[in-house]
């Protein structure tokens, strides 16, 4: 694992939760919260997912009708559109640690973070975009240098059957094949960026339909591990 120097001089240990829709980030991100409300004398702070901030509502407001942030009726701007994403991020990550000293020791768990970041949009600007996607990857890993990568991250991944049947059930959609072939492709997408991105360690944890509570143990198992040592 590789150090990148943060530019926010501040001390935090930094777990983000990844995956696509319907992994079960969100329930597993619950969880731990649950589990370090319990403990004594923790310093915790938890991020939403992207566009749930102050700034990141805005952002919402004005693209609210482009499902992958398209800021024009028929065309995409892919490289402005990624700036605005990481805005909202970064803003609440600002926003978090103003209400601390320097010197305090945080503990941050984020729904979703970088890893999210560079999967969805290096697939985003490499479909809009024809420029160099080696020069695209740094640019991207640039973008987080203010606050700088995961110290860990739990990546969830589900057979694309599981996810099929928790998107439809819970938004009420039939998803298209072409839908199913873009969540698997963003599955493949981050094992490829967590391995070509040394910035964080990370464990991959499988949730199928009915396994859940396994990853949610071996997740809190880990957590508290490193939380003895932070």
């Amino acid at each position: 694992m590789m150090k990148i120097k943060k530019l926010l001089p501040y001390k935090y240990f930094w777990i983000s939760i990844e995956g696509t829709d319907a992994a079960g980030k969100t329930s597993l991100l619950n969880e731990i919260e649950i589990f370090l409300k319990k403990q004594k004398g923790m310093s915790f702070s938890i991020l939403p997912e992207f566009s749930n901030s102050k700034i990141g509502n805005q952002i919402t407001a004005i693209i609210k009708k482009k499902r992958f942030f398209c800021l024009g009726d028929t065309r995409h701007y892919p490289f402005a559109e990624t700036l605005l994403l990481a805005a909202d991020f970064i803003y609440q990550f600002e926003e978090v640690l103003s209400r601390y000293p320097k010197k305090h020791k945080l503990l941050i768990i984020s729904d979703r973070g970088p890893y999210s970041f560079l999967t969805y949009q290096y697939l985003r600007i490499k479909q809009h975009s024809s420029c160099d996607l080696g020069n695209l990857k740094n640019w991207l890993n640039n973008i987080f240098l203010p606050i700088g990568f995961p110290n860990f991250v739990f990546l969830l991944i589900s057979p694309i059957k599981d996810i099929k049947k928790r998107i439809e059930k819970g938004e009420g959609v039939i998803l298209k094949k072409k839908d199913l072939l873009f969540i698997q492709r963003v599955q493949e997408e981050y094992l490829k960026v967590l391995k070509e991105t040394p910035y964080s360690s990370y464990l991959i944890l499988e949730n199928q339909n009915g396994n859940f509570n396994l990853v949610k143990e071996k997740a809190i198992e880990v957590i508290t591990k490193m939380t003895k040592q932070f």
